[in-house]
């Protein structure tokens, strides 16, 4: 498509594996959409980013048309209708277990691919997954992402030790993986994605599924749609002008309380990358605890006027209160890298956009691989918990409270837009507003998702609310300001995958101006022009 003058308008495209960009690209460039684009990506990155996504796990997104809002786009699968809370707390107390078969719900994602496919795909499910399929039976190649993750995945599991090899003697960084039962599953999906619920397909996963003790029937399967519908949104100043993002179950609600509380920071002349560092890791604490007693199913999901009330009693100018350390604590003994979710961002020349994500939630998340299907199943449904009354108490048939938030923003001034997106587990809506907070301050995309940054406390929750875990190339004003306000610091090497990695595309009227592809990651960014 041509804008007024009459020029083709730049297409882009960011995503965390270069095979999934350049399959993103070569649709782009064919003059496909967006969604086109994405869901090429997507399949690409089931294949050869095993220990952050996969068929087997959920997918959010929003999804924009040229000259409209976005949609909102739940892939998230649900609890089994069987699930015995009662009897999972005298066996493992409040907390759901982060691996095995109670870690598992019903994966979303092929549904979510189904409902982006119907929002604004051009071309056939089986052709945007072909590079996905012919990378699953013709090996991949390991990146240094999944190596790291291999390295530190040092339990046994048949599915996964006959694609890596066993714990202690897993491939390295350039070893190749075939997965050729993933590909015969993918070969499935792509002629009809209603087997992986409701056919022969479905039939397959329950067994592999009842074989190790989980409770997820073949009507839990049946019964799953994804959900699409309106997305959440939020008006933050000059960071933000109007921001969307999703709704519950993700954690979307609470980024967009974020970005307005830092945008009056902002607006009031603080220097939250900087010397008044330890504010925006106040407000990054102070979102997290919120989140943490309310992120929940929709179906219980605080009321509006709940949450408002919350947000407006966050007391960031309060000192953080120290936890017993002077100075920063060494990185020795820090757990090892960790996977959980990809990032994809993309524009059409058409002016349609996509940010999605797609996630096993921990690295190779349940640990089960399905021998017979090649599936890998996540274990998001140790998002919930098993404390009695609590809005994210495990029950049957319910969604898990979920990290993802894609987001776009539109400029007052209909200036440049942003799609983004990120990897970061409950620490993304701290990537995602230290990545608009270097935009505004003028970076390039490049920059803003290069630049060093922090999160409080563990992206999987190992660590308290009150440590940040820093990169040891941020300003030393930002680290004085967090030791001064009370907070411990963990300091982490440099572009580390433990503070995340996001993907950005900046558009005017003439398309993509400007892509970022996170360092953090194996990624690229590309446009066209």
């Amino acid at each position: 498509m041509t804008d007024r003058r009459g020029e083709r308008r730049a297409w882009g495209v960011a995503a965390p594996h270069p095979a999934a960009s350049e399959a993103a690209a070569a649709q782009l460039s064919a003059g496909g959409t967006a969604v086109d684009g994405a869901l090429a990506a997507a399949g690409v990155l089931a294949v050869v980013y095993p220990h952050n996504c996969s068929v087997g796990g959920d997918l959010i997104g929003l999804v924009r048309r040229a000259g409209g809002l976005p949609r909102a786009v739940f892939g998230v699968g649900r609890s089994a209708n069987a699930i015995d809370a009662a009897a999972l707390r005298r066996q493992f107390g409040e907390h759901v277990p982060v691996t095995g078969p109670f870690s598992i719900s019903v994966p979303g994602v092929v549904s979510g691919w189904q409902a982006l496919h119907e929002l604004g795909a051009s071309r056939p499910l089986a052709q945007l997954l072909e590079p996905a399929i012919a990378l699953a039976a013709g090996g991949a190649v390991v990146s240094s992402s999944v190596a790291r993750a291999l390295q530190a995945l040092d339990t046994p599991d048949p599915g996964l030790d006959q694609i890596f090899g066993p714990p202690g003697s897993r491939l390295g960084t350039g070893g190749i993986f075939v997965q050729q039962r993933l590909a015969e599953t993918l070969s499935q999906i792509a002629r009809d994605p209603e087997s992986y619920y409701r056919g022969e397909l479905a039939r397959r996963l329950v067994r592999g599924l009842e074989a190790v003790g989980s409770p997820i029937t073949l009507e839990d399967l049946s019964r799953h749609r994804a959900v699409v519908g309106e997305p959440a949104t939020a008006y933050a100043g000059d960071l933000a002008p109007r921001l969307f993002t999703t709704g519950l179950p993700s954690q979307g609600l609470f980024f967009a309380g974020l970005t307005e509380l830092l945008a009056r920071l902002v607006a009031e002349g603080y220097d939250l990358l900087g010397r008044d560092a330890a504010l925006l890791a106040g407000a990054f604490d102070e979102i997290a605890r919120i989140r943490d007693d309310l992120l929940c199913d929709p179906s219980r999901g605080p009321g509006a006027g709940v949450l408002r009330a919350r947000l407006a009693g966050i007391g960031i100018f309060r000192a953080a209160p120290a936890v017993g350390h002077a100075g920063p604590l060494a990185a020795e003994g820090a757990p090892p890298p960790s996977g959980d979710t990809v990032a994809v961002v993309v524009h059409d020349e058409h002016g349609n956009s996509v940010s999605m994500l797609q996630s096993i939630f921990f690295s190779f998340g349940s640990r089960f691989c399905d021998p017979a299907t090649g599936v890998l199943y996540h274990n998001r449904q140790s998002m919930f918990t098993l404390r009695p009354g609590a809005p994210g108490e495990l029950g049957p048939g319910l969604m898990p409270p979920h990290t993802l938030c894609p987001a776009m923003v539109d400029a007052a001034d209909d200036a440049l837009s942003l799609v983004l997106s990120t990897m970061g587990g409950r620490s993304q809506p701290q990537i995602l507003a230290q990545v608009l907070l270097q935009l505004a301050a003028g970076r390039s995309a490049t920059e803003a998702v290069s630049a060093p940054r922090f999160v409080v406390g563990d992206s999987e929750a190992a660590l308290s609310h009150c440590v940040v875990t820093a990169e040891q190339d941020l300003p030393t004003i930002a680290v004085s300001s967090l030791l001064e306000g009370g907070f411990d610091v963990r300091t982490v090497a440099r572009r580390s995958e433990e503070t995340g990695h996001a993907q950005v595309l900046r558009v005017g009227a003439a398309g993509v101006v400007d892509a970022g592809a996170d360092p953090r990651s194996d990624g690229t960014a590309m446009r066209s022009g």
